[in-house]
């Protein structure tokens, strides 16, 4: 269900909240994007930010700074130029950071710049994880109900649940018990989830209640032989995870810590650990008010479930070659269309995208598409296609877009193409030549031969060499996980990542160039990393996407011969497959 607020609603809500705010002496709230299980895409009508900002953006955060009755929203560079398009009423002010510099951070430091000493946090929304800094520069912080928020700002709750379900295991390539023994938690011991994609990947269950995710909204606490998992009483299950041996649901209408506390006392459960970065701070309450049970912070799943084992490999390389030929049909359409001077618009491009994942066996898309034409291609997450912006023949087209398929794996992959291979713009000289920095920083990290345990940060400063020469630069990362979620944590790719690399990751590698009010561009592929077959102890990637690139974009004189043997290699596998342009 569409859902969105009108710019006078929204400096409406900024005062009202204010006001009351001010009554309860709190100067100023911090409002998170995230929901009650720190999801990354949360819907309009559950995304508290969206009510003080009107910004889409999946990640950007709201200090309401009370004595003034006004907004700060905070965003990095991937957001810039959308914040400053949705952002509108008069009592907000965006602060656009740097993609090394840390959001909440930046927060903080703002409200202690204005003078503010008593902090509003919202216990259900906020990560646990951001407690210890909140405490530190804040003391006299007060903890709020969301429910206070809700009735301030006409929340609307608009959920409509839809029925959790158990993938085939032969897809997803371990049982629910496979998955818990991995984990191995001790007998007496137990470990709680929130994230929704730790519980799904646990569970093989998938649901898709959020917006371009696969998982359900749940909590759930995992013991060493069985996951008991928490849903609200209007969420349907399927018989094919209620007939699961190793999972048990329960049903809570406003609270599950009483089903909680009764799994942990009828298992005599003595220790809880949890993930203090996907838990809220609601969530430590509920444990911590547990009685005889010790509750610990652990690192969560994501540095397991990040490593797929080979049982699991064969199910990602199946939903990619999909995807891929899927892409590739969508770009050979808009090049046909175009080319017979038909009118096809951003949003025409979008539904196209979908259309095409589904013929392929695609049941949902993993992320908001991306369909941006010439100027809009420099908006870094383009997530509002125009239905009167048509695509004209010299248009550069930037495509990112990602699917579900059967096993509710996600897939990503960008292209940037001409609408017409044939029709060369003014800009045709200035283009290509950005062009072939963004395949060469591309190449750079892809035939990267580096040592286990090489920090993300490495392969990013090493993709960006042949851009920073040129002064050049992007204000993103390089790359994320794929998993459950079309971004998994547990590899990262990043100036500030020090994450090691291992082996079995899945990975993107998606250097870009954008200039704001001509173009962009960005390829992305995801690659598998994997032992190297000569080298012990080093490691190296393998992609999973081929499909091809506007090759007249290519300057192959600015190509060391090992780049351009690496380029015809990647084509001629892209012919193979069928999926050259």
């Amino acid at each position: 269900m569409e859902f969105s607020l009108k710019r006078d609603q929204i400096e409406s809500n900024i005062a009202k909240v204010c006001s009351e705010l001010k009554d309860l002496s709190i100067d100023c709230l911090y409002v998170p994007s995230f929901d009650q299980n720190i999801s990354e895409y949360v819907p309009h009508w559950n995304n508290l930010r969206y009510y003080f900002s009107g910004f889409t953006g999946s990640m950007g955060d709201v200090l309401l700074d009370c004595r003034e009755s006004k907004a700060y929203l905070f965003v990095d560079g991937r957001y810039h130029l959308q914040a400053d398009q949705q952002v509108t009423a008069k009592n907000i002010e965006v602060v656009k950071l740097e993609n090394q510099m840390r959001i909440f951070r930046s927060l903080l430091d703002k409200a202690l710049a204005l003078g503010r000493s008593r902090l509003g946090v919202i216990a259900e929304r906020v990560p646990f994880g951001q407690l210890e800094e909140i405490e530190k520069d804040f003391p006299h912080f007060h903890s709020l109900s969301q429910d206070e928020i809700h009735q301030w700002i006409n929340f609307q709750n608009l959920f409509t649940p839809k029925k959790v379900f158990k993938v085939d295991e032969k897809l997803i390539g371990q049982s629910v018990l496979e998955r818990i023994e991995r984990v191995g938690v001790n007998k007496g011991e137990a470990f709680f989830l929130s994230a929704t994609d730790d519980i799904a990947w646990a569970s093989n269950c998938r649901g898709y209640h959020l917006p371009f995710m696969s998982s359900f909204l749940a909590k759930a606490v995992m013991l060493h032989d069985s996951l008991h998992i928490f849903v609200n009483q209007d969420v349907p299950i399927d018989d094919s995870a209620l007939k699961e041996k190793s999972l048990s649901f329960y049903f809570y209408e406003k609270n599950f810590k009483d089903a909680l506390e009764n799994v942990l006392k009828n298992n005599n459960i003595k220790k809880v650990y949890f993930d203090k970065n996907s838990s809220t701070i609601s969530d430590y309450q509920n444990l911590k008010s547990l009685s005889s049970v010790e509750v610990l912070s652990n690192v969560g799943l994501s540095k397991i479930k990040c490593i797929k084992l080979a049982v699991e490999v064969p199910e990602y390389e199946r939903i990619f070659n999909k995807a891929n030929m899927a892409i590739f049909e969508t770009i050979q359409w808009v090049k046909e269309e175009v080319s017979k001077g038909a009118q096809i618009s951003e949003k025409d491009l979008y539904f196209m995208t979908s259309q095409k994942y589904r013929k392929h066996g695609g049941v949902e898309q993993s992320f908001n598409t991306i369909s941006g034409a010439g100027e809009n291609g420099a908006i870094v997450h383009y997530g509002d296609p125009k239905e009167d912006r048509f695509i004209a023949e010299e248009d550069l087209v930037l495509l990112d877009s990602g699917g579900y398929f059967e096993s509710g794996l996600a897939t990503d992959t960008t292209r940037t193409f001409l609408a017409n291979s044939n029709k060369q713009g003014p800009l045709f000289d200035e283009i290509k030549k950005s062009y072939t920095l963004v395949v060469k920083s591309q190449i750079a990290a892809e035939m990267a031969v580096f040592p286990e345990g090489t920090l993300g940060s490495g392969i990013d400063m090493l993709a960006r060499q042949p851009l920073y020469r040129l002064g050049l630069d992007f204000k993103h990362g390089l790359g994320h996980g794929v998993g459950v979620h079309v971004h998994e944590p547990g590899v990262r790719l990043a100036p500030s990542s020090t994450i090691p690399m291992r082996e079995g990751q899945f990975v993107s590698i998606e250097p870009g160039l954008y200039f704001e009010g001509k173009y962009g561009i960005r390829h992305e592929n995801i690659a598998f990393v994997e032992k190297h077959p000569s080298l012990k102890g080093y490691l190296r990637f393998r992609s999973l996407v081929f499909i091809g690139i506007e090759e007249c974009l290519v300057d192959e004189n600015m190509l060391t011969p090992e780049e351009l043997q690496y380029y015809k290699d990647y084509l001629s596998e892209c012919q193979k497959r069928g999926t050259r342009l």
